[in-house]
């Protein structure tokens, strides 16, 4: 995506770049509690501080692009953000005023935007990128020996709703006797905006994909629903398929019982659907699919075996932060002899483990099981 980005700054008539830097809202917000109030009152008649920055910046934003939208021939309105390139220096004068009287307290804002992946770095550098994913500060997909989940929300065409929506992710691994395991995932979405709200009153389209160990197949889908065929655009015909896109994903195939479409990114399966939810309103889906890895008990002593359990979960970049919970459901032949991190995972039955917590940062969970020589 940083890549893209470059390249359509630079075809579009912008400088050559040395790298991105992406912030989210909450960046902003965080430090304008800092920072103190901004003043634009000369330029857009407002003021702006950490409790209106949000809604305030996107109404100013959107009256700009409904101007320009009834009026094509004016050409005053054709830079809608312009008042996110004027805030901007403003405000990092005055955080550079603060971190030289505190830098501690900046320090601490951004270590934790950096923590919960508000904040990612890019540079076309080889050594500085592999660096930055050294460090977890890249965004990327991350390597996983054993169950992982990473569930990624787009909003395309629902306007700026994505703040207004809050999410669920029940995440359930079920080992059976054989070794084998499934995992069933439940997500559920509600929709908290206004109706009449011009920035929150939209319907929310989410294109959302299910990253998960690579080889997985799915069960079962429902609870998915596809936008109105009205609502996507032809592309023209002289369009040629974008070469990233394709080296990145592939061809991913739909799956005409289930609707849902599978395809292979970054070292994971990936399941993809889409979820779509009105103001008021509350949408749930469920998809069921089984691992390609099983545990198991070496017969002999000189065969190998995988008596472990671990899951991944990984937060999506930028994302508001969603509640996840995790329940591993096991045979009564089997008995965890071991559960890190002790402080996460609680022992819901003699069969069953789990975990609920907000999804702030990336989490990893492991059991070691022993038989159950009874």
């Amino acid at each position: 995506s940083a890549q893209k980005l470059m390249w359509f700054y630079e075809k579009s008539g912008g400088p050559s770049t040395d790298g991105v830097i992406t912030i989210t809202p909450d960046v902003v917000t965080d430090l304008l509690k800092i920072t103190g109030p901004i003043d634009l009152q000369q330029q857009y008649g407002i003021t702006v501080d950490a409790q209106n920055f949000v809604h305030d910046v996107l109404m100013q934003i959107q009256e700009k692009r409904d101007a320009a939208n009834a009026n094509p021939d004016v050409t005053t309105n054709d830079k809608p953000k312009q008042i996110i390139a004027d805030l901007v220096p403003v405000m990092l004068d005055k955080v550079l005023t603060v971190a030289t009287a505190d830098p501690i307290t900046i320090l601490k804002v951004f270590e934790s935007h950096i923590k919960q992946k508000n904040i990612l770095l890019y540079s076309p550098e080889k050594e500085i990128q592999s660096q930055l994913r050294q460090l977890g500060w890249a965004g990327a997909i991350r390597v996983s020996a054993s169950d992982y989940i990473s569930v990624i929300d787009t909003n395309i065409g629902g306007g700026k709703t994505d703040g207004v929506i809050d999410e669920t992710v029940e995440h359930t691994a079920t080992i059976r006797q054989n070794g084998s395991i499934v995992d069933t995932v439940t997500i559920t979405r509600v929709h908290l905006g206004d109706p009449d709200d011009p920035i929150t009153g939209s319907v929310n389209k989410d294109y959302i994909r299910l990253y998960v160990p690579q080889g997985s197949t799915i069960i079962d889908a429902q609870g998915f629903n596809q936008p109105d065929a009205k609502d996507f655009l032809e592309p023209a015909s002289t369009a040629v398929v974008d070469t990233t896109l394709e080296q990145v994903s592939g061809h991913p195939i739909t799956d005409t019982v289930t609707g849902m479409t599978t395809g292979n990114e970054f070292g994971k399966t990936v399941f993809s659907n889409w979820m779509i939810v009105k103001p008021g309103e509350t949408a749930k889906a469920t998809i069921a699919y089984q691992l390609p890895f099983r545990i198991t008990f070496p017969f002999w002593p000189w065969q190998s075996g995988n008596q472990t359990y671990s899951l991944l979960a990984q937060k999506q970049s930028g994302a508001k932060t969603r509640y996840f919970s995790h329940t591993l459901q096991f045979p009564d032949s089997l008995v965890p002899r071991s559960i890190e991190p002790q402080n996460v995972v609680t022992q819901n039955s003699s069969t069953s483990l789990g975990m609920a917590l907000p999804l702030v940062t990336d989490q990893l969970y492991g059991v070691v099981f022993k038989k159950n020589n009874r």
